[in-house]
């Protein structure tokens, strides 16, 4: 039997594929909560007078009718305009049975919009209302409408290419051109060959309209104005230099950093409006340097400045911090305004509506990834694209006459590029493009918005033969196969899957956890204040071979300690990191059962010492080409430095400040990596490195080097695997 259409009200399961957790699993009719018959709290009705207060609403007639009798729509407002919370509901109120997904670029947005919608339908979330990212979802069988960030309906597509389980897929912010959202427009687009009943919607604060239209066959357009208040733009403000800085932190930082705390400070002693400020710079350590500054200035100007709260904003922030955005601005304290200053990346620009803003302050950079060499990214702060300004600024006058503060010239502006260039342009595809291949897509003859240069395709092609995951007429092979069941990067999918080998699951599930959590500086805290102790803390829990096994002993530490928080704050070691890592290490190890890697009663050591060989082996596994020589020492900023270079490449490099191995030391012949980073133009390190033995390597036929494979996999747990793994793939 079909799938009930768009239209219909009855429902049918068939195509539904009970595997996904995060989706409903079974049929559910959604009560009728727009129905004025139902009982509703006051909160729902305070809400539903903001709602009817939106930009959107007016529109809610006509984008009705667009959705009910078009397949594929496009809409763009601005953010704040309220499309992202009211269309998806507007789609259960056309039919009640249907299911919806909307798609968000970044987790926070998913999450935030999900409860946002819950309350406003005065439902309770995770029933018909719910959410899923990765590694985290709140969803049940009555779900109706699911928030999910990109990579998860990625995910589903990889065992249901056709979607079966959503009637309605609703993209937002596809300006943001990330690489899995350009990614789904492709599989989105081959959906509709097949689903004449799906309905598709693209949204976007900004978008270049003609390009995504003409993707789409010329579909129709609706642009949805905002209801916004005249912005002034000052560039390059001449405000007082009201702060010092002492020559170390000028060092350390760029001068829009300096340029942004005399602003901010301007607009706290001299500007009498209210509103409050968000300030736009491109990463953490510069988010730090400023909250930590403007807090300790509150001292020097005490009653001027004792309303103002200080609040980082960026994507590592543990949720309940992020959060703390949205609250309501301090009151004002003798007589003085009281304002939040918001330090952000650029995930503020968009996805997400914080109310009260004021006052923007502008450094015109971000920090984007891309892929200079093979292995190597580059981290180095660039010029924004004018529509990025243009975002920036609009996140002001939603309430009340903004201001946005430039720290640039207009004629800079005028330079700058009109848009952001995509990540697929930019960034690495092999974990993309292994993705792609298990759902049967070439990425040649695949439909996208840009394609991707042949040289960065052959460059995934050529490392997945490396990782054994595809074979040399490009077919995806068993191991290949398993690593695409991992939600995680190519690289830790095959030290994964190399445990089973080298006898160190738990070790290797525990280090790819953390691995997983994505945090600068890695488990360890950047403690300015009380450096020597730190130190000390780090060291005493360094594993003598560097940080794979590092980060396990710390981990094993932190799980067997009484007092987790407390033990984290003693040894400096980042508390959010680990409880993510736990997190994540149960959903590792559920996959690795699935895939029969181990035994459900697998041995769980707390020591990695006597094992160290074998993990280091299984590591290697999974970057075979990340390889570095020693090589010879050079100054760095007044401190001796030990060079490496890298094999492959020939690159000249050094350990990161984060890494627990001696920057110094000229006895560490031969190391292994996991990322390399170019921070400036004429520095590369080399992140999360370990010692190992020469003696393991090899030079390949083709002149890299590689990985022998000399310790045998047991023929009996070999051949176990081999008949179950078919068995799974049938059902798969």
């Amino acid at each position: 039997m079909a799938r009930s259409s768009f239209y219909s009200d009855s429902s049918d399961e068939d195509n539904y594929d009970p595997r996904h957790s995060c989706m409903p699993t079974t049929s559910y009719k959604l009560y009728d909560y727009s129905s004025p018959q139902l009982k509703r709290s006051a909160n729902y009705y305070k809400l539903l007078s903001r709602r009817k207060s939106l930009p959107i609403w007016q529109y809610k007639d006509p984008i009705i009718k667009l959705i009910k009798n078009t397949q594929v729509l496009l809409f763009d407002g601005e953010t704040g305009s309220g499309k992202s919370t009211q269309i998806p509901q507007w789609c259960l109120e056309i039919n009640k049975t249907i299911r919806v997904v909307c798609v968000q670029p970044r987790r926070i947005a998913a999450i935030s919009l999900a409860q946002r919608v819950a309350q406003e339908m005065d439902v309770y979330l995770g029933e018909e209302v719910g959410y899923a990212v990765r590694f985290d979802h709140y969803a049940g069988p009555k779900t109706a409408l699911t928030y999910v960030t990109d990579g998860i309906l990625l995910r589903h597509a990889m065992t249901d290419n056709r979607l079966s389980s959503y009637d309605v897929i609703i993209l937002d912010e596809v300006h943001e051109r990330r690489l899995i959202s350009d990614i789904l427009l492709g599989v989105v687009k081959d959906v509709l060959l097949s689903r004449p009943d799906v309905r598709v919607i693209i949204m976007s604060a900004t978008l270049n309209i003609k390009q995504f239209c003409e993707f789409f066959d010329d579909c129709p357009h609706m642009h949805i104005p905002g209801k916004t208040y005249p912005i002034d733009i000052i560039y390059s403000p001449k405000v007082l230099p009201r702060a010092m800085f002492n020559n170390f932190d000028k060092k350390r930082f760029p001068p829009y950093v300096f340029d942004a705390i005399n602003v901010i400070l301007e607009i706290c002693l001299a500007q009498k409006t209210e509103g409050d400020i968000l300030v736009f710079v491109t990463g953490r350590d510069e988010i730090d340097f400023i909250c930590q500054y403007i807090e300790f200035t509150r001292v020097d100007y005490m009653d001027s400045m004792l309303g103002i709260e200080v609040i980082p904003l960026y994507a590592d922030l543990p949720y309940s911090r992020q959060q703390r955005i949205f609250t309501p601005s301090p009151k004002s304290a003798f007589g003085h305004l009281a304002r939040k200053c918001i330090v952000s990346t650029n995930i503020a620009e968009s996805a997400i509506t914080i109310e009260g803003i004021g006052f923007i302050v502008d450094t015109g950079k971000v920090k984007l990834s891309s892929l200079v060499e093979n292995h190597v990214k580059s981290l180095l702060p660039v010029d924004i694209s004018q529509s990025s300004a243009d975002q920036r600024a609009g996140r002001a006058g939603r309430t009340q006459p903004g201001k946005c503060y430039r720290l640039y010239s207009e004629s800079s502006f005028l330079k700058l590029a009109r848009h952001t260039v995509p990540e697929i342009l930019r960034i690495e595809l092999t974990s993309t493009i292994l993705n792609l291949k298990t759902m049967g897509i070439e990425l040649t003859r695949f439909e996208l918005i840009d394609q991707p240069s042949l040289e960065s395709i052959n460059l995934a092609l050529s490392n997945l033969k490396q990782l054994g995951a595809i074979n040399s007429q490009g077919d995806v092979t068993v191991v290949g196969k398993q690593m695409s069941k991992f939600p995680l990067e190519a690289d830790i999918a095959r030290m994964l899957i190399a445990s089973q080998k080298y006898n160190c699951q738990q070790d290797i599930i525990t280090l790819a956890a953390v691995l997983s959590g994505d945090r600068p500086g890695g488990v360890f805290l950047i403690e300015k204040d009380d450096r020597v102790r730190a130190d000390q803390a780090k060291a005493s829990l360094s594993h003598p071979s560097g940080d794979h096994l590092t980060y396990i002993n710390v981990y094993n530490k932190f799980r067997a300690s009484y007092d987790q928080l407390e033990w984290c704050r003693d040894n400096y070691v980042n508390y959010q990191l680990m409880l993510d890592a736990s997190h994540i290490r149960q959903q590792i190890t559920q996959t690795m059962l699935d895939l029969y890697l181990m035994r459900i009663n697998s041995k769980y050591s707390s020591s990695v010492m006597d094992n160290t060989d074998n993990i280091l082996k299984a590591v290697l596994s999974g970057v075979p080409g990340n390889i570095a020589m020693c090589d010879k020492a050079f100054h760095y900023k007044g401190l001796r430095k030990q060079g490496y270079t890298i094999f492959n490449d020939g690159i000249k490099v050094t350990l990161h400040p984060s890494s627990t191995l001696d920057a110094k030391s000229s006895s560490y012949s031969v190391v292994c990596y996991n990322t390399c980073i170019q921070t400036n133009p004429k520095s590369y390190f080399i992140c999360v490195v370990s010692n190992i033995q020469g003696e393991w390597l090899q030079t390949s036929s083709s002149g890299r080097i590689e990985l022998i494979t000399d310790v045998p996999t047991s023929p009996k747990i070999e051949k176990l695997y081999i008949s179950r793994y078919a068995n799974f793939s049938k059902k798969s």
